[in-house]
């Protein structure tokens, strides 16, 4: 096969591969224009000599599935391809066209050329994600950023302390406790605060939360960067994409499928839902099949609740086509945990609705779910989560 004389100059030996960026990948190259001979026998053969020049390439595969290498070579040029892992294990050998399937996660990909002087050559590769995985069901309550808007005209008479025990602002005791359920609020002046711990003794102006016991100190965030709030890890929050899970059953960064939302049009959304969501956060009383999903203001979360109730039941799908087009999944960039997403064991059918009890026994409004813990680290998530 002809290929065009050129080449990218950059590196590709095995100290400095060549970087292959999201998947699908295509680079035209030369053997000889490196020259490494690193590898001197080949890794998945060793009884077979590799004496031509190679180019090495570091391959970053997001999530599971079947990976794909085809080769093309210029008239004459006899050349292969050897998948081995970061430390160089043989993973496979193939001549024309490989394939592989690998879990997620870095890889070396290296092209080697028989003739000393090397030769031209095109190599595509490309990620066959797995088939969508039904998961089982989940059961949805719904959060909000908590707005002082919405207490206008009421005394401003409780303070928000921040870490350092100082008085951030004063605000509406309606808000505050809003605030102490919800983990994220906008003040009056623009500002975005998010939960930040909770409060140590020192903090005597501390308030507590509603009827509950503990206290809870907020920092300021950049609303440039987190306009609607942050959710844990430091994850950005996402109106309508964004949900909170128990991640000893669904690792952070998952994305997931939910067929009964594909289609919904709440109010200040300008294209229906596709059905994708991504968890984003934890929460104290999110446990186990139950997902808390990210409703952005009060008046919306209320739409929500006409759509689909509090205590309704969703499908979780996992790898499903539909959500492609998302960061971290297959296709669209790197989750961003290995953890495997466990299935669910919970009935398709939906529980009656019986409202949530919150700690300290104080009922919430329906579908609104308390997503602090008094300031205690959540089971394998280490201390406190930061970001909520």
């Amino acid at each position: 096969m002809a290929l065009p004389l050129w080449s990218d100059p950059r590196p590709g030996t095995w100290d400095t591969p060549l970087g292959v960026g999201a998947l699908p990948f295509e680079h035209r190259g030369h053997t000889g224009l490196i020259g490494e001979r690193r590898v001197t026998k080949d890794v998945c053969a060793p009884g077979l000599p590799y004496p031509g020049p190679e180019v090495t390439y570091e391959i970053d595969v997001p999530v599971s599935g079947i990976v794909r290498a085809r080769l093309a070579v210029e008239e004459g040029l006899e050349a292969s391809m050897t998948l081995v892992t970061e430390d160089g294990h043989c993973l496979m050998r193939a001549s024309e066209l490989l394939e592989r399937g690998l879990p997620r996660g870095r890889y070396r990909l290296m092209v080697d050329s028989r003739p000393p002087e090397g030769g031209y050559y095109r190599l595509e590769i490309w990620l066959d994600p797995p088939e969508p995985e039904v998961l089982g069901s989940l059961w949805n309550t719904y959060y909000y950023l908590a707005q002082e808007k919405d207490h206008e005209g009421e005394e401003a008479d409780t303070p928000l302390l921040g870490p350092g025990c100082e008085i951030i602002a004063e605000v509406p005791r309606a808000f505050h406790d809003d605030l102490c359920i919800e983990g994220s609020g906008l003040l009056g002046d623009g500002r975005v605060v998010n939960y930040a711990s909770s409060c140590t003794l020192e903090c005597y102006a501390a308030v507590p939360c509603g009827r509950r016991s503990y206290k809870i100190c907020y920092r300021e965030l950049d609303a440039g960067l987190f306009p609607y709030g942050m959710g844990s890890q430091g994850r950005v929050l996402e109106p309508d994409r964004s949900i909170a899970v128990d991640p000893a059953l669904i690792p952070l960064g998952t994305i997931l499928y939910l067929p009964e939302l594909d289609g919904a049009m709440p109010p200040g959304r300008s294209a229906p839902h596709d059905g994708c969501v991504r968890a984003d956060d934890v929460g104290g009383a999110i446990k186990g099949d139950h997902i808390d999903i990210y409703a952005t203001t009060r008046r919306r979360w209320r739409a929500w609740e006409r759509l689909h109730p509090t205590r309704s039941y969703f499908t979780a799908i996992l790898h499903h086509p539909r959500c492609y087009h998302l960061p971290g999944a297959p296709g669209g960039g790197v989750l961003e945990s290995d953890k495997p997403v466990e299935h669910l064991t919970a009935p398709v059918e939906a529980l009656p609705h019986k409202g949530l009890q919150p700690a300290g026994g104080a009922e919430q409004e329906p579908g609104r779910t308390a997503h602090l813990d008094g300031g205690k680290a959540l089971p394998g998530l280490g201390p406190a989560q930061e970001g909520r």
